[in-house]
């Protein structure tokens, strides 16, 4: 049984995730309800867009932000529904699908999928200490000096944070997303081979947060976003 420490730390939590949901203003209680497991993918990284705010010397002179998505081509274009239509702080986000092997434009956000473990290494170490915000899916992506990675747990997607690599790249994250994550550190063992895998639910009906309260739904057919400073 969890403490009433850990209980009460969970209740602060779903509240907050609560109030993400209702203001994050991506869809409506009625469109969530029919919302796929690429369209919270997208969601996801809209709101990590959010809660991110770039040093002013990375920033570009046009009122544009880029977005870059590496492997997942569903999941960039979902993160472009997304955007579409909702500046942050004045800037378009512009999101690009680049396949796998070619090089990278400059980039604000990286979302890497589906790519050899070896090869995202490779990405972290070249993105080290420059403005961009790094996302993946790869386990251990975190702990590999990567800044976000988003997992399933119990039925439920959930992200990390490696507040290290955040600082190190100058791209500071909001309090209200760290609250929300598991805080990760560089871990010193070295990659190993394989490669990042898209997430792939349970399908049996699971318990998830909505507007306050816990409904049962099939992660199937049903999802549910969260979303700013």
């Amino acid at each position: 049984m969890p403490s009433p420490a850990a209980l009460s730390k969970l209740g602060r939590l779903s509240r907050l995730v609560v109030l993400l949901v209702v203001c994050s203003g991506i869809w409506s209680p009625a469109d969530a309800q029919d919302v796929t497991e690429v369209a919270l993918k997208g969601a996801f990284l809209f709101n990590f867009v959010r809660f991110a705010t770039w040093p002013a010397d990375a920033l570009p002179s046009s009122p544009t932000l880029s977005a870059c998505v590496v492997g997942d081509r569903a999941v960039g274009e979902a993160f472009t529904k997304a955007v579409m239509g909702r500046p942050l702080d004045g800037r378009t986000v512009v999101v690009s699908i680049i396949e796998p092997g070619l090089a990278l434009p400059v980039c604000h956000v990286l979302y890497l999928s589906a790519l050899p473990r070896t090869q995202v290494a490779q990405i972290i170490a070249a993105q080290r200490e420059t403005p961009v915000l790094t996302v993946s899916d790869l386990d251990g992506f975190a702990a590999m000096g990567g800044i976000v990675e988003v997992f399933v747990e119990t039925g439920k997607m959930k992200f990390r944070v490696n507040p290290k690599s955040a600082k190190r790249s100058r791209v500071q994250i909001s309090s209200r997303l760290l609250v929300l994550a598991d805080l990760v550190e560089e871990s010193p063992r070295q990659p190993e081979s394989g490669r990042a895998r898209a997430f792939t639910p349970p399908r049996p009906t699971k318990s998830i947060l909505f507007h306050g309260v816990l409904q049962s739904v099939d992660w199937s057919r049903r999802v549910i976003p969260w979303g700013r400073h």
